[in-house]
């Protein structure tokens, strides 16, 4: 908060800044929703940048765009939030030149941070726009701060909040120079529970450096293509120019459209799983796949829903790299045995030790016996097992057959997580 305090300290004509309505986004395959706590991701993007008047404003300045993001994450420990600075088009910023050649500076389509597993609580997003005269102080900062922010990925918060305080510092230092000046910023808040209209969903925000009355605003902007018009209808909307301005776009992302191999840990994991099946260490194996259960179950990466879509689907598919090591059944019940014997083997072992502890849920077991029931909907004949290849496409279908095929709801993932570790130890 001192941060953004630091911002928004000198007092300044208020700008102007618009949340799109729907009927204004002119795109056909727009479809806009609430964003659920503990269901969906939420990515934040830059859908437009354009900085208008070289001469104005940037002869000898490059454009620095902040974006500093306030959400609860991590709820492990109990809730605790966040405030994470983002810095926009950093990746741009490769001389000085580039932004004294042409009349006018744009960025499009560029991602400030994402997907965020959105928990519940408040939003709170700032978006403002710096100039940044390029001299040999300023330029150092941008190269020190452009350096930091290369080196992490925004798509996976964890490891990106461990620079966020440094990063803060930097931006502190960088924006309280004389070369660096204001040009506008706003700061709003996604309450939960909504307050009437103003809730956390899908769409754009405007944000442009014009005063917050302009009648040639006001109710005429409209967005095609991800990009920003303005007209009395859409019919007559036009490209905004003369103004400098971000459209920033909000997106929900369900869990079946996170890219979860995307995730380092679970791609290094089922990497080492694979690996050990490969050299014939199965019990190593199948320690590494209790690790990928606990981890999937606290990573705070993910959202409730999708940690247990992803646990089932990682245990249906740990069962199928078991299975390829075995001979086929021969005759006509090589099909029918794929279920009961032939594959899902490790599976019903692991239920029957989860019911006879009388140490696990219901929800447990029924989540077991889900896997080993639907081998025919998830995975390939068995003929096909080698070649077979786990794509977030197939997780996503996977996870998603499991989750609905089960009667009493979704185990806990904790649970779930213990009832593969307890059957390890009996088994050893």
């Amino acid at each position: 908060m001192s941060f953004l305090d630091s911002l928004l300290r000198e007092p300044a004509e208020r700008k102007f800044y618009q949340v799109i309505p729907d009927e204004h986004i002119l795109d056909e395959a727009y479809t806009s929703g609430d964003i659920e706590p503990n269901k969906d991701y939420f990515e934040v993007r830059l859908s437009e940048m354009f900085l208008a008047d070289k001469r104005k404003y940037w002869v000898n300045f490059a454009p620095l765009g902040i974006v500093v993001g306030e959400f609860l994450y991590d709820t492990t420990e109990g809730p605790k939030g966040h405030t994470v600075p983002f810095l926009v088009g950093t990746q741009l910023i490769k001389s000085k030149e580039k932004y004294v050649e042409g009349q006018s500076v744009e960025y499009y389509n560029t991602r400030i941070a994402g997907p965020i597993a959105y928990l519940g609580d408040d939003v709170g997003l700032f978006v403002g726009l710096f100039a940044s005269q390029v001299d040999n102080l300023a330029e150092n900062l941008f190269s020190f701060l452009e350096t930091i922010v290369k080196t992490f990925d925004v798509s996976v918060i964890s490891n990106y909040l461990t620079i966020a305080r440094p990063l803060l510092d930097g931006l502190n230092k960088l924006l309280g120079i004389q070369q660096v000046q204001f040009r506008f910023g706003m700061r709003d808040v996604f309450p939960h529970p909504p307050k009437g209209v103003h809730k956390f969903r899908e769409g754009y925000l405007a944000y442009i450096n014009s005063p917050q009355t302009d009648p040639d605003l006001i109710n005429k902007l409209w967005v095609k293509e991800g990009r920003l018009l303005v007209g009395q209808n859409k019919q007559s909307a036009k490209p905004l120019t003369g103004y400098d301005y971000c459209l920033v776009r909000i997106e929900r992302i369900p869990c079946e459209g996170r890219l979860a191999t995307a995730i380092p840990f679970i791609n290094r994991l089922w990497k080492e799983i694979r690996g050990e099946l490969a050299m014939g260490r199965d019990e190593r194996a199948q320690m590494k796949h209790v690790e990928l259960m606990y981890q999937l179950a606290t990573s705070p990466d993910l959202t409730e829903e999708h940690r247990s879509q992803l646990q089932l689907a990682y245990a249906a598919n740990f069962e199928a790299e078991l299975a390829k090591k075995k001979a086929p059944p021969k005759g006509p019940t090589a099909r029918s045995e794929r279920g009961g014997v032939a594959v899902g083997t490790g599976i019903a072992k692991t239920a029957i030790l989860v019911n006879s502890s009388k140490v696990f849920s219901d929800k447990v077991e029924d989540a077991l016996y889900a896997i080993r029931d639907n081998w025919e909907k998830i995975t390939p004949p068995r003929e096909k097992l080698d070649s077979f290849e786990l794509t977030d496409e197939e997780l996503a279908k996977q996870g998603k057959t499991l989750i609905s095929s089960l009667k009493g709801g979704r185990p806990d993932p904790k649970d779930l997580a213990n009832a593969f570790a307890y059957a390890l130890t009996r088994s050893a």
